[in-house]
């Protein structure tokens, strides 16, 4: 079955390698600054609590290089993209802590506001900062590696899903979005921490698939556990949540068909 179009899967994959290039040019420089010293909550995220500054010289050339990139896909979106960016610069410092936020409404606001596709603003801020967000991520784990953070990812708060296991039977959380990683249990739910046995339910596809499917009982979770082994290379963990998206289809048809497992527990996030 086709889960995904030819066309989506190559903007995909184009996007990946693209943010994955502007991550290596920010490497090494100080395209951002955090606080010297920080406080924690150990609940919350890491860049829920901490906004850094990102440098707008290197803000300005992530842009410049997505732009070609959009257009050259979207060329006849480039009336809006420079009317886009034109908000930008006017409201740099606002439109960053609503990025780091994740702030779906202020995207939208912005969208009506300047006569734009709803789409555009949120994918844009989107673009922008993941190259940040993931030398931000690998140069900061041990800030948030020890965070006890539930439900989603501990340094961006994207939602968890996917976790790959090693040829050892190493279980590592990774995030799609800023690529932050940590160990954790292999029987134990990556979304809630619940680690009875009895409360997870473990679906393997097929012995030629990518791995499994873990489900929790006590918060209606799930995450796409990929077996290092099953694959001839190492995928980026974007790529991996792309190419593993049949999981997600299973995961959310099986927490459908079977509603009385999953609804033990009021906070069950369906």
């Amino acid at each position: 079955m086709q889960f995904i179009s030819k066309d989506y899967e190559k903007l995909m994959v184009d996007l990946s390698c693209l943010t994955n290039e502007l991550q290596k040019q920010l490497q090494g420089t100080d395209a951002y600054m955090i606080p010297s010293e920080i406080q924690l909550d150990a609940d919350v995220p890491f860049l829920v609590q901490v906004h850094p500054n990102i440098q707008s010289e290197g803000y300005q050339n992530i842009y410049k290089q997505f732009r070609s990139f959009f257009l050259e896909k979207y060329p006849k979106q480039e009336d809006n993209i420079n009317k886009l960016w034109n908000f930008i610069q006017k409201n740099e410092s606002e439109w960053l802590r609503n990025t780091f936020d994740i702030n779906h409404l202020y995207f939208q606001e912005a969208a009506q506001r300047l006569g734009l596709s709803d789409w555009l603003p949120m994918f844009m801020a989107e673009h922008l900062i993941r190259p940040f967000i993931r030398v931000m991520a690998e140069d900061l784990q041990g800030y948030y590696q020890k965070l006890k953070v539930s439900y989603t990812c501990k340094f961006c708060n994207e939602p968890i899903r996917l976790a790959r296991l090693d040829k050892e039977g190493q279980k590592e959380v990774v995030c799609p979005r800023c690529y932050a990683k940590w160990n954790e249990k292999k029987l134990q739910c990556s979304v809630c921490k619940e680690d009875n046995h009895e409360k997870l339910i473990v679906l393997k596809i097929d012995k030629d698939e990518l791995g499994q499917i873990q489900l929790c009982q006590s918060c209606g979770g799930y995450t796409k556990l990929i077996e290092q082994k099953r694959l001839i290379r190492k995928n980026a963990a974007d790529l991996l949540d792309l190419y593993s998206i049949q999981f997600d289809y299973i995961a959310q048809e099986y927490i459908s068909n079977h509603k009385e497992k999953f609804e033990n527990d009021e906070s069950t996030p369906h």
